[in-house]
């Protein structure tokens, strides 16, 4: 059942709205830089360029954990925003982790420098590949939470999609590890990154589902 939005919260909803497509932004560049950084990671680039990129993230999370917490505010001091405040404090947490996550995934890229078989690698970078594909379509539901919610169904989907597709990439990798003749140093570090790699994948599906099931009762 559709859940009625009063006239005079509105505004203050589409506040929220922008806000939330301002957070996401901060998110995917987020990801997009943890991206890059696994393929500089993976094809042993030169570490001056990967502590840039990583630098980059750091930076990155720190400006959504601030915005994060300015939403916060301002959403807790809004009379008007008694109306499922709690519900969208929530949301804004679940897309923070994604920062935090993606955050501690290029921080296991600083440990050592190690060269990866080239299967490993090739997974390593389709897991990070998925994960950016995940959060890419969380964006889009966000856009989309108070306008459609066939297209943020579908988004919710595709989410879950290359989410799934992160958690078998990362069996995967664990497989490929375990049967290697890697360092076991080595082999740590990799499978902590992977982990970290798809727990972000995890996270956007959290959120995406989060964002449909506030859809279903604004516009479904």
């Amino acid at each position: 059942m559709k859940f009625w939005i009063p006239p005079f919260f509105a505004p203050d909803e589409e506040d929220i709205q922008k806000d939330l497509t301002k957070l996401m932004d901060i998110i995917i560049e987020t990801v997009d830089y943890m991206d890059i950084s696994v393929k500089h990671f993976v094809n042993n680039h030169d570490d001056r360029i990967l502590k840039e990129s990583i630098t980059k993230i750091d930076d990155l999370e720190t400006d959504a954990d601030n915005f994060r917490r300015e939403m916060e505010r301002n959403i807790s001091s809004r009379r008007s925003m008694t109306f499922n405040r709690q519900e969208k404090i929530e949301l804004i947490e679940c897309l923070d982790d994604i920062a935090d996550h993606a955050e501690m995934a290029s921080q296991m890229m600083l440990i050592k420098r190690i060269k990866i078989p080239k299967e490993i690698g090739h997974n390593i970078l389709e897991l990070s590949s998925a994960t950016k594909r995940s959060v890419i379509s969380l964006r889009h539901a966000v856009v989309e939470l108070y306008s459609d919610f066939k297209r943020v169904k579908e988004y919710d989907r595709l989410a879950e999609e290359e989410r799934n597709k992160a958690r078998k990439i990362y069996l995967e990798i664990l497989k490929k590890l375990f049967s290697s003749d890697m360092d076991i140093k080595d082999i740590m570090i990799i499978k902590s990154l992977s982990y970290k790699i798809s727990r972000t994948a995890d996270m956007s599906e959290i959120a995406s589902d989060r964002v449909n099931y506030m859809a279903l009762k604004y516009i479904g």
